[in-house]
């Protein structure tokens, strides 16, 4: 038997086109569809292996103020759920720049090598960069894919 894997999350937003913009324009996600119409609205994005799919929900849904606590970075105050999108070193200095000259700041005040942010509903999405061998001070404990 195959090993299941996930294909699809859904999260409900306020505005559909602020999420397209933070995770498309910002984050650099691929935009793969976009409905308004008989099916409802929605916008949904490649996430490299599986579609994040953005629901435009019927009523005003509350928007998260703070981060979402993270191991080995500082800053997060509640238990929600959260996410890290890894870039090479590269394509990280490209993206934090970008979140930064949108107004998106982080309590990471130098994002050496993570920038924690949160999108327009509020959820915590930590952007980090790759890294090999060496790791940064202070996070020793953080496991980070290859």
């Amino acid at each position: 038997m195959a090993t299941p894997k996930v294909v699809i999350v859904y999260r409900y937003c306020n505005d559909l086109e602020a999420m397209r913009h933070f995770y498309v324009e910002l984050l650099g996600f691929a935009n793969t569809s976009i409905e308004n119409g008989r099916q409802g609205a929605f916008v949904e994005v490649d996430c490299g292996g599986f579609r994040l799919t953005f629901l435009k929900s019927s009523t005003e849904l509350p928007v998260y103020t703070q981060l979402s606590k993270l191991p080995g970075c500082q800053g997060g105050e509640i238990e929600q759920a959260l996410c890290s999108v890894e870039y090479s070193v590269d394509a990280y200095a490209v993206v934090v720049e970008r979140l930064r000259a949108a107004g998106v700041h982080s309590p990471q005040a130098d994002g050496e090598w993570s920038y924690p942010v949160l999108d327009p509903m509020g959820n915590t999405i930590e952007v980090y960069r790759a890294f090999g061998d060496e790791v940064p001070a202070g996070a020793e404990s953080v496991a980070v894919s290859q």
